[in-house]
């Protein structure tokens, strides 16, 4: 983990404004560090630490390692800019329209940190009132836009080149996911919204509900197929942005079913952060270890291996072993709850009468165009339950 231990010292630098060691930087494998600081989104960060490298990062580095860092840095602030003028533009129409709305995610969470783009995105997330879905989309592709998907799921996906990504989401999570407790706590999340920056089209959460929020997203990556270290330095940045009621936060965590895992997360950015030059393998608790070890490995939007695996452990968890656990995956994958269906033959929500027909054509199509696949995750399946016994 030398690359990971490099990368959170780093991390901790630029959260704390303070310049790295050049004696430690120069025995950092560069290579290795910088492959990982893109595969968690932080490459930016990393990269206005090194800047402050003495006598210079040029010397410190090598004129070349550091033009590939500086490519880094260069290229968040340039889709930072684009991003913050196109995002205003959108949520112009927005006000324009009477469309209530409410940004998400990274749009506020860069606002905390200590750098503009130095909290990278990929895409800009917003909520908006879904009646009015259709008009939005028509307004996107008369502005150039292609839409990557629409009515599909909750949200819909929009690209214009050079590098816009825009998600406008209806709703903040589905029911399938930690059995619909997330979808439950939000079903009304415009009840849960004020007012923001003199608009009442424009809406926010308070600080706790933010906070709560960015747990819960997080949460749900993290049970699923994972999520980066970039989540430390999320959870760390908002925890120092201002006084919070943490008996309410919480209180609101535990009926999520997030409390633990948020506890560990704040105790283990704590560790990473409070003290960068200090952390090391061997003076992290054990859940906190386990924890950084799974967010090391799963990368900014996690991997594929991890959703098998979480999906047989809950399976576990609900005292199946050994082939009966392996039966009950299998029975779920081929017939995934009503949930699910809903949002890969959304026909069915209306025609329950449809969904045997919805499965069996879902089968097919898996059969035909996901074999490798599939082949690789009854192999990851048959491996676990091989350490299983």
């Amino acid at each position: 983990m030398d690359a990971t231990f490099d990368l959170v010292y780093l991390m901790g630098c630029a959260l704390r404004g303070t310049a790295p060691r050049s004696e430690r930087v120069i025995a950092m494998d560069m290579e290795a560090l910088r492959a990982m600081a893109r595969r968690h989104k932080v490459g930016a960060m990393a990269a206005m630490v090194l800047e402050g490298c003495r006598p210079s990062p040029e010397e410190v580095l090598g004129a070349e390692c550091w033009r590939e860092w500086a490519r880094l840095r260069d290229s968040a602030l340039r889709r930072s800019v684009l991003f913050d003028t196109e995002r205003a533009r959108h949520l112009a129409f927005f006000e324009a329209n009477g469309i209530r709305y409410m940004p998400l995610k990274g749009i506020l969470l860069q606002e905390l940190y200590p750098r503009f783009g130095m909290r990278e995105m990929a895409d800009n997330d917003i909520l908006f009132d879904e009646a009015f879905r259709e008009r939005v989309h028509d307004y996107m592709l008369a502005d150039g836009y292609t839409a990557e998907s629409y009515k599909e799921e909750i949200h819909d996906c929009y690209f214009k080149k050079p590098v816009y990504n825009f998600e406008f989401h209806t709703a903040l999570f589905t029911g399938m996911t930690n059995s619909g407790a997330l979808e439950r706590y939000y079903a009304d999340v415009w009840a849960r919204t004020l007012p923001d920056r003199g608009s009442e089209l424009r809406r926010r959460l308070s600080d706790e509900d933010f906070y709560i929020y960015v747990c819960a997203h997080a949460y749900k990556h993290y049970d699923a197929k994972g999520v980066g270290l970039r989540v430390t330095a999320d959870n760390y940045i908002m925890r120092r942005s201002g006084e919070l009621d943490w008996t309410y936060i919480d209180r609101e965590l535990a009926v999520l079913g997030a409390l633990d895992f948020d506890r560990t997360l704040r105790s283990l950015s704590e560790h990473l952060y409070d003290d960068p030059e200090t952390v090391t393998p061997g003076n992290l608790p054990e859940d906190e270890k386990r924890m950084l070890g799974y967010l090391s490995g799963s990368g900014a939007y996690g991997v594929r291996e991890n959703v098998t695996l979480n999906r047989l452990r809950h399976i576990r968890e609900e005292g199946s072993s050994g082939a009966a656990a392996r039966g009950k995956f299998l029975l779920r994958r081929l017939f995934p709850g009503r949930e699910h269906m809903k949002l890969y033959a959304p026909i069915t929500a209306k025609y329950p009468i449809l969904l045997p027909g919805a499965y069996l054509w879902r089968i097919a199509k898996a059969a035909f165009c996901r074999r490798d696949s599939i082949h690789e995750e009854l192999e990851i399946v048959r491996n676990a339950s091989e350490e299983e016994k």
